[in-house]
Parts: structure tokens; C-alpha cells; sequence
């Protein structure tokens, strides 16, 4: 369990910067939305982390412990951010909230932020769970 929890750490870590530069590129370029794929990408990612998740807390009640606490931090700030992206998607809460209203989110901005965020976070949870 230990070797599945740090294969997936790059991938995720990879993931996320991906995201980062898919919204960065939609911002940049002046597109008005960024491509369902987008999200999709976001899903497929957050997939990773779950598992990475899962087989964390394995560890952890296995009586695995990360060299630094802050890993806890990190893994709940991207479980949470997992969350927030799924609210902001297309047909999301957060996002049809904003529409009714009348302030429509400008999604390039709001995907480069959250791909970025993200990928600090998991670039961070990293850091301190590899010692």
C-alpha cells in the first residue's frame, strides 16, 4: 500500500499542473469557457487522488506515519478542493448559483486558479509526505 500511495503522488501532482496550464492557456488566449474535456480532466485526476486518499488513510490506520503532520493538512485541503471543483463545473452548484444571480463566473480565470491551487497543494503534500 505504501509503494500505490507514492506512485500516485506524481501523477497527481502531474495532473494538476496540467489542469494549471489548460485554464492558464483558455485564460490567455481570451476563450470565453475552457473545454468540457477540462473538467473531465479535473475528474480523472480527482479519481487518482481519492485512491491516493483511500490507500493514505490505509497507511494511516495501518500505523504508517508521514515524516511532517502537514501532509494531513495538505491531503484535507485537496479533498477539499476536489469538492469546490466539482461545485464549479459545468451545471455545478456553486456555478449555477452565480448565474441566477446575474454574475456568471469567468471560467478561464477560475480554472487556471483552481488548477493551480491544486496543483501547490498536491506539489506541497508531496513534499512533506516523501521526507
Amino acid at each position: 500500500m505504501t509503494t500505490l500511495h507514492a506512485d500516485l503522488a506524481p501523477a497527481v501532482v502531474l495532473g494538476y499542473g496540467v489542469a494549471f496550464l489548460w485554464g492558464l492557456g483558455a485564460w490567455l488566449g481570451r476563450r470565453p469557457r475552457v473545454a468540457i474535456a477540462y473538467w473531465w480532466w479535473h475528474r480523472i485526476v480527482a479519481l487518482l487522488l481519492l485512491v491516493q486518499a483511500g490507500s493514505g488513510l490505509w497507511l494511516l490506520a495501518s500505523g504508517f506515519r508521514p515524516p511532517e503532520a502537514l501532509h494531513f493538512l495538505y491531503a484535507a485541503l485537496l479533498v477539499a478542493g476536489v469538492a469546490v471543483a466539482e461545485t464549479l463545473k459545468p451545471g455545478g452548484r456553486a456555478r449555477r448559483r452565480y448565474a441566477e444571480a446575474g454574475r456568471p463566473i469567468k471560467e478561464p480565470p477560475v480554472a487556471a486558479f483552481l488548477g493551480f491551487a491544486l496543483f501547490a497543494i498536491a506539489l506541497r503534500a508531496w513534499m512533506t509526505g516523501a521526507g
